[in-house]
């Protein structure tokens, strides 16, 4: 993974520093097989948001999740100047230590999987906007997008400051954490159907100021999950090498 990446377009990419880094898992459809007793196919994948390209992936071991696939998909791939964002259970002090020893940034979803943090996250942002706290970098990036008949708004707020490391009850265990991410999204379906998530994340410390990339950067999991190209080499789907299907 340290040489360099040539594109279809000519484009050459020397390495991944700057460039946004989802993980993600999928389970591939139709490929397991009940009756012969093989499981669904379950593979991580890395996969580069904005060139379209999947760069590696790692499946998960039987009886075993994506928390194990995840370490050894990053050992794989040279890291440094990376920003790598994963979904909530990748939120783990274990993998953020592990991309940080890598000179990686990174930018995780937090869930009720980390429900301390999560609280501690919610509560930074309520404060702030009560005017009980007082962040030293407050920030604002809104972004609409418009899929499938579908658009979405998205408003991306981040804190930022030293002082923020007093809402974190063990802010040692997240290396580089020096601000938080709210994403409020109004989604508006083809029907005219709304919805209003709100998502929490933390980055690494240089992306406070850079709102708008930031704000990329946390929606890249969701973007591989919907979008990354689950085709082998030899241009079938996952599901049909796992089955053995040859090809046409």
């Amino acid at each position: 993974m340290k040489a360099a990446l040539w594109l279809l377009d000519g484009t050459s990419l020397p390495g991944l520093r700057e460039l946004i880094l989802a993980l993600d898992g999928k389970v591939a459809r139709r490929s397991g097989d009940p009756g012969a007793g093989t499981r669904a196919l379950h593979m991580v994948s890395a996969f580069l948001v904005r060139e379209g390209l999947t760069l590696a992936q790692e499946p998960c071991a039987a009886k075993s999740n994506e928390i194990t696939a995840l370490p050894r998909l990053l050992d794989r791939m040279a890291l440094e100047g990376a920003i790598v964002t994963i979904d909530a259970a990748g939120c783990q002090t274990a993998i953020v230590q592990a991309l940080r020893a890598a000179a990686a940034d990174y930018v995780l979803a937090v869930k009720r999987n980390q429900g301390t943090l999560h609280r501690e996250g919610k509560a930074a942002f309520d404060d702030a906007e009560r005017g009980a706290f007082r962040p030293e970098v407050q920030d604002r990036c809104e972004t609409v997008e418009r899929n499938g008949g579908r658009r979405e708004r998205r408003t991306c707020t981040v804190l930022g400051g030293p002082g923020l490391c007093e809402w974190v009850a063990d802010p040692e265990a997240w290396p580089g954490l020096r601000s938080l991410i709210r994403v409020q999204a109004e989604r508006t379906g083809p029907r005219g159907r709304r919805q209003r998530p709100v998502r929490y994340y933390i980055p690494a410390a240089r992306w406070t100021r850079r709102p708008c990339r930031t704000s990329s950067a946390a929606t890249g999991a969701w973007r591989t999950a919907c979008t990354a190209p689950w085709t082998c080499s030899s241009g079938r789907t996952t599901a049909a090498c796992a089955r053995g299907t040859p090809p046409p």
